[in-house]
């Protein structure tokens, strides 16, 4: 084996297979604009009979609540314990969601039929079950920074958010594999969710009375609110954490 491979290349005679760059790209299924299907859904061009293969904005989507099959597009906000997407006019949950490897800020289209604002699985703005496909990566979307009143109204469910509160209490939620924060910010109390995985060491300097700093997914799904508070954030790691001042000394 040396020998051939110190030795001098062989000699082409003859192309192999594939032999030509048409029959390499006939065995290959590559996504590209030229593909006329791939224009009407970005591009919404006409098809062949003029229909079009519309997008629709989370936004309208989470206004209407319509039990029809649609196709959103947005970027990846959170991972676990559910899928979360966003836009530039709102966010939606993907429960079991038909997906491919993703990473956060990965920019996907999903398709599917959006929960009612009736069904029992919580408030969140919800696309059980969807389809999604990858279209390119992105760089993860920049949260907004609002206050513990503004996301009790709900204006900002299934976003990005930054907030501060006061840690009152931690704990872990054995059956979810959670670790659990309770959290005030005035007369507001709300409640952040981390994966249990996570770092114990990093726990123990999360003194009760510290004023935190959490980067989040805002959600008013009631398995996270239980209906104690208005809502919760799911955050994606420690990396969301900034702890911004001790507990007073005082105490």
């Amino acid at each position: 084996d040396l020998i051939a491979l110190a030795g001098p290349s062989p000699r082409v005679l003859h192309p192999d297979y594939p032999k030509s760059e048409a029959a390499f790209n006939a065995t290959h299924n590559f996504p590209t604009f030229d593909d006329p299907d791939l224009r009407r859904r970005f591009f919404h061009e006409p098809g062949p009979q003029g229909e079009t293969i519309p997008i629709t904005r989370v936004s309208e989507l989470v206004r209407a609540r319509q039990k029809t099959i649609v196709t959103i597009r947005g970027t990846v906000s959170l991972m676990s314990p559910t899928l979360f997407i966003q836009d530039d006019s709102g966010g939606i949950a993907l429960p079991e969601p038909i997906a491919p490897a993703l990473n956060l800020g990965d920019e996907v289209e999903a398709t599917g039929t959006p929960s009612a604002s009736g069904d029992p699985i919580g408030a969140t703005a919800m696309l059980p079950h969807a389809r999604v496909r990858l279209l390119w990566d992105h760089t993860p979307a920049a949260p907004l920074s609002i206050t513990a009143g503004q996301a009790a109204t709900g204006n900002y469910d299934a976003r990005l958010v930054e907030l501060q509160g006061e840690l009152t209490g931690i704990r872990k939620d054995a059956e979810n594999n959670m670790v659990v924060l309770d959290l005030t910010s005035g007369a507001q109390a709300f409640r952040a969710f981390l994966p249990a995985e996570q770092s114990a060491q990093f726990y123990r300097r999360l003194t009760p009375r510290s004023v935190l700093s959490l980067r989040g997914v805002c959600t008013l799904d009631q398995r996270y609110t239980q209906g104690v508070t208005s809502f919760a954030l799911l955050l994606r790691s420690t990396e969301d954490i900034d702890r911004l001042a001790g507990p007073p000394w005082w105490t």
